[in-house]
């Protein structure tokens, strides 16, 4: 059966709790992880599964109420959404939707081609290809942390962990960079999509190490 295609209405500027509500599409570790992370720190989660698994009900079952387990579609609505699909899913999910109209769109993604023998990414800059593929979304590169760098502590001596990202455009990286300060992190932007995302990319200059911020 073919999904049907939907549109929701969201303005810009964004309103003042843009960050208290997030969607987040995907199914794997990174995506849980973040869920994980954001509930925690009292942030309602819309979480797009097309499998809520037992690992996903337990998260929702200690969540406090503050993870829901929707479709996909459902859980674009909030106006700041993380995509943290498999990169060969990523061209299909961003087809349900023909207009995210002035949403922020948070790339977590990874290709999954393999490195050159020069030993540059297959793909240089994917951000700015996913960015090609949807209408009207404030794309921004973010949280994509690599495999076995996730971190689950809470609060820590050594301070906040760094999570860089990079967008095109201020605002919206404004909004991505105060949510990720919600989340216990200290946001790090790197500029505009052309110089930041590459060195955001795994295995990147930045993705085989975690940085802290001491306050």
């Amino acid at each position: 059966m073919t999904p049907t295609v939907q549109t929701f209405a969201v303005s810009w500027p964004l309103s003042g709790d843009a960050t208290s509500t997030i969607g987040i599409v995907g199914e794997g570790e990174l995506a849980r992880f973040i869920a994980t992370r954001a509930f925690r720190f009292g942030i309602e989660v819309l979480a797009g599964v097309n499998y809520a698994g037992e690992e996903w009900h337990s998260l929702a079952d200690v969540s406090g109420g503050r993870l829901r387990l929707l479709t996909p579609l459902e859980a674009i609505r909030p106006e700041i959404v993380v995509l943290a699909v498999p990169w060969a899913s990523v061209a299909s999910t961003l087809s349900l939707v023909v207009d995210w109209e002035a949403r922020i769109l948070v790339d977590a993604t990874t290709p999954e081609e393999p490195i050159g023998g020069n030993g540059v990414a297959a793909v240089e800059n994917s951000t700015q290809l996913l960015a090609s593929m949807v209408q009207n979304a404030y794309v921004v590169k973010g949280l994509n942390f690599a495999p076995g760098k996730f971190e689950m502590q809470i609060g820590s001596d050594f301070g906040r962990r760094v999570a860089f990202i990079s967008g095109d455009e201020p605002r919206a990286n404004s909004e991505v960079c105060r949510l990720l300060g919600q989340m216990g992190f200290a946001a790090v932007d790197l500029g505009p999509l052309a110089q930041g995302a590459p060195l955001q990319r795994v295995p990147g200059p930045l993705s085989d190490c975690i940085m802290m911020r001491l306050d």
